[in-house]
């Protein structure tokens, strides 16, 4: 029941207090905070969570490591007045630095077969220019494939194709429901999406039921902007394994 939950049983502000470190800053009441997740966690799942983490219904599934990539000794800075906008300028900028250029083509030309993700064109363009010019077999699959029997051909041929090395994908087109990735062990992040789940979802076309190693995940860090969103996405991480874990992890 719903109208149980605890948010129902106290004021607004008593539950952001007592659950969300709520306390006020230079703009006002700051509720981002996560605390007494022991108590949330109890309570949900005496009333409403019966959960199965994925390492124990798929027992026999490889690991999964991830693994940061900073490729400058600090982060560049991007100027935007708003954070679409810095969301877009940091692709480009990500798209045609050297740097990334270059550890794009050290990473495919170290594999057999890798799967690249990410969310502007941009990136997606200057990933495969990189492609192009090592002369490799790719696959690209984004918003120009409309067709969802279109992607499962792409996939089929990344797959099947050992000429075919790279798979050039949008996080928004191929982050869910496409099954056939899993032939490569090797996954680089080049942009991220907003939440944990996107995230997730992505890394679990790799890190799913037929693979055959460990899987490693590279996430891609040039920016400032790439910076802060990951550590946001981990920090989200930490608090829904805190509150929906199987095993109880303290503040």
């Amino acid at each position: 029941d719903l109208h149980s939950f605890p948010t129902r049983r106290s004021s607004d502000l008593g539950y952001a207090s007592k659950n969300c470190g709520a306390a006020f800053d230079g703009y006002g009441l700051n509720t981002s905070g996560s605390t007494n997740s022991r108590d949330m966690r109890m309570w949900l799942y005496e009333n409403l969570i019966i959960r199965r983490e994925k390492k124990n219904v798929l027992t026999q599934l490889p690991d999964k490591e991830r693994c940061t990539i900073k490729l400058t000794q600090k982060p560049l800075w991007v100027d935007a007045k708003s954070m679409f906008e810095l969301y877009a300028k940091s692709a480009q900028v990500k798209s045609s630095h050297p740097e990334f250029l270059a550890w794009i083509e050290r990473l495919i030309d170290e594999t057999s077969k890798v799967v690249i993700f990410a969310v502007h064109h941009s990136v997606l363009n200057a990933v495969e220019g990189v492609c192009k010019r090592m002369g490799v077999g790719y696959v690209r699959i984004d918003g120009n494939n409309k067709d969802q029997t279109e992607r499962f051909s792409l996939v089929k041929r990344f797959r099947d194709d050992p000429m075919v090395r790279v798979s050039i994908t949008s996080q928004m087109c191929g982050g869910t429901a496409l099954n056939g990735l899993q032939v490569a062990q090797v996954m680089a992040q080049c942009e991220f999406p907003w939440t944990p789940g996107e995230l997730n979802q992505g890394e679990d076309r790799l890190h799913r039921e037929g693979q055959k190693g460990s899987v490693l995940i590279f996430n891609v860090v040039l920016t400032e902007f790439d910076h802060e969103l990951i550590e946001l996405i981990q920090e989200k991480m930490a608090t829904i394994a805190r509150v929906i874990g199987n095993q109880e992890i303290a503040d």
